[in-house]
């Protein structure tokens, strides 16, 4: 059957476990010359079989015992439960509240309001708008000087010298040009 080719498989794995099996296998009736019936060889199987894997469970269990070793569960009480609750928590922030109060005071120093009097408010006007102002027409002022393009000796024409000019600049000389001229002036 499937469990007597099972058990012997791993009797030939385990040497020593093979001359136990064969001694279980014969009995007074097989020394006799007798075979062993269905029934036999099925109870010396399950007698081995079993028998070896409820020890190795056993072993098992008292090996795992040995290195888990389990305590019995601890049971507190309410009143500890409540103990530990105020001391880890309700006493824990109420130092810390403490602490952040004590810090406070020590960093965040509130400074009474303080007013201004009228000449406190001129003189920050005045640097805060009038000279601002002022600093940024200086700063146009010496961009204009430094990039603009002027002559030195710039004068100013009058109307009826400004109109000469334009005149004189506008208008040709010479109104009326020959061929040549114009073949001449074209490059032609």
């Amino acid at each position: 059957s499937k469990a007597t080719v099972s058990v012997l498989n791993w009797c030939r794995s385990k040497p020593k476990m093979v001359a136990d099996a064969k001694r279980a296998l014969v009995s007074p009736a097989a020394e006799s010359g007798k075979k062993l019936n269905e029934e036999q060889k099925a109870a010396a199987v399950k007698r081995l079989y079993d028998d070896e894997i409820r020890l190795k469970m056993e072993k098992h269990q008292m090996l795992v015992k040995k290195v888990y070793r389990e305590g019995p569960a601890k049971v507190i009480s309410s009143t500890q439960l409540q103990e530990s609750v105020t001391r880890q928590h309700d006493a824990e922030m109420s130092r810390r509240e403490a602490k952040r109060d004590e810090l406070k005071q020590k960093y965040y120093k509130t400074a009474p309001p303080q007013t201004m009097q009228p000449e406190d408010i001129e003189n920050s006007l005045q640097r805060i708008y009038t000279d601002a102002i002022r600093h940024k027409d200086d700063g146009l002022r010496k961009l204009d000087e430094r990039y603009s393009f002027k002559r030195k000796n710039q004068q100013q024409l009058d109307p009826g010298a400004m109109k000469e000019s334009v005149d004189r600049l506008t208008k040709p000389k010479k109104k009326e040009y020959t061929d040549d001229e114009i073949n001449r002036i074209y490059g032609f």
